[in-house]
């Protein structure tokens, strides 16, 4: 293999590794976003005399936001949130955890 190609290729996974990094990097800082957001929803929800967990799962599944109290601005903060990323990082939080087990 000629020194060309080796350096080719060790540019190539440089590059894959730093692409990786970033991914990872977004992915955090969704989780953190997400994370923040739900716990002012959720305190919001405990507020108001609700059964947080529940009014949130029926948000999830339903997209009906109704499920989440207009009270300090909660139903604002979650409806700005994708629900498929809101799923995505409770299974990526829920994995880690179960990992560490």
């Amino acid at each position: 293999m000629s020194i060309k190609v080796k350096v080719e290729r060790e540019r190539e996974r440089s590059q894959l590794a730093q692409e990786q990094t970033v991914v990872a990097s977004l992915d955090s800082r969704k989780d953190i976003m997400i994370s923040r957001t739900l716990s002012c929803v959720y305190n919001s929800l405990k507020t108001r005399g609700y059964d947080a967990v529940n009014q949130i799962t029926g948000y999830l599944i339903s997209e009906d936001p109704t499920y989440i109290t207009a009270f300090e601005g909660a139903r604002n903060k979650i409806t700005r949130l994708e629900r498929n990323e809101i799923v995505k990082s409770l299974v990526r939080r829920f994995v880690r955890e179960d990992i560490k087990k």
